[in-house]
């Protein structure tokens, strides 16, 4: 099969392929730039039309001990994900130029990284099989990334005021179970979900405001996010830092028009059923989770004084672990557990934790 060409135009060099929107990535090089703009006017034109990933200005070594590099009027910027328009289409100026911009074709469309914008995360717990408590939800700029060739699931939101980009990341072999998919089309516009469970609670980022480059002619993203721990001075994306720890249920929904359509949802899970993350041979269900708001969901705050400490603490090692499930423990529980021997409430608890059993 013979690749086509890209498209010239006389006013913004060479255009991208027609299909550009399916690529993972999309790079362009970008001449005619005032030799006095920094990396970070360049990476502040382009971040207007889209998520850029890289930006790097073209540099030419010179006899001069204070500044040995000096531009040579070239970039090259790197969006991930692809822009949601094409900018190339118009006419871009810095300090009175008019920018010529050429697409790279090294750039090109992945079958191992895929890329959607969302409609909304919501992360909580299961308490049956099919019943989901729903603790938080997010609809600020959420995106979801699945890297087939890393084998990793990411999450980025908006959160906050001020508000910072956070981003979420687990593995796929933390995953419990398979993926589950569905479809709901009882509204004006079709929805897709998919729901995960894991074994632990993801990984979180949270993106720096102050992205300085770290020169003149050279940014990227990736210097800029910063893991999150329990300092309290650093920004958490929900307001009980506690309990993001313990959510290890993520459901994602689409908005199927805002994705390319059912076609390109049924892709991802054709896709992810060849890496064991949803059966092969299952479709997409048109059977809803039974979702419950966690906020309208009561636990069970019982005085567990009445627990030997033995017993309550290696109860409170499995709620921290998610092997128990606060929301099923109920006073007849605790009552039940107090009155057997020491020695017998330790050994279902212990034999609770190695069965990984989710009560």
């Amino acid at each position: 099969m013979n690749k086509k060409n890209p498209r010239i135009s006389s006013r913004t060099g060479i255009k991208p392929p027609s299909d550009w929107k399916t690529f993972f990535e999309i790079g362009f090089k970008v001449s005619n730039i005032h030799t006095e703009v920094t990396v970070g006017e360049i990476k502040g034109v382009f971040a207007t039309y889209g998520s850029v990933y890289r930006a790097k200005i073209v540099t030419r070594e010179v006899d001069d001990s204070e500044n040995p590099e000096r531009s040579t009027g070239t970039a090259y910027i790197l969006f991930k994900p692809v822009p949601p328009r094409p900018f190339w289409n118009e006419s871009l100026r810095l300090h009175g130029r008019v920018l010529r911009i050429d697409y790279r074709n090294d750039f090109r469309s992945s079958d191992s990284f895929y890329s959607y914008p969302a409609e909304s995360l919501e992360l909580g717990d299961y308490i049956l099989p099919n019943i989901f408590v729903s603790e938080a939800k997010f609809t600020q700029s959420v995106k979801f990334f699945i890297s087939y060739q890393n084998r990793k699931i990411i999450v980025e939101l908006k959160y906050g005021e001020p508000m910072y980009t956070f981003k979420l990341e687990f593995n796929f072999d933390d995953i419990i179970n398979d993926i589950y998919s569905e479809l709901d089309v009882s509204q004006q516009r079709s929805h897709g979900s998919i729901t995960i469970e894991n074994k632990y609670p993801a990984k979180c980022w949270v993106l720096h405001k102050c992205q300085k480059p770290k020169d003149k002619f050279n940014w990227c993203i990736d210097n800029f996010w910063n893991r999150i721990t329990k300092n309290d001075k650093m920004p958490h994306f929900h307001k009980d830092n506690d309990q993001p720890g313990k959510w290890l249920v993520f459901r994602i929904t689409f908005d199927l028009d805002q994705i390319g359509g059912l076609n390109r949802f049924k892709k991802l899970i054709k896709k992810a059923g060849k890496y064991n993350l949803v059966p092969r041979t299952s479709s997409i269900s048109n059977f809803p989770l039974k979702i419950i708001n966690g906020t309208e969901l009561c636990k069970h705050f019982v005085n567990r004084k009445m627990l030997n400490f033995k017993v309550n603490y290696m109860l409170e090692c499995n709620i921290s672990f998610n092997y128990l499930n606060e929301y099923n423990l109920c006073k007849e529980f605790y009552s039940l557990l107090s009155q057997q021997p020491t020695k017998v409430s330790l050994n279902i608890l212990v034999r609770g934790r190695k069965g990984s059993m989710n009560l």
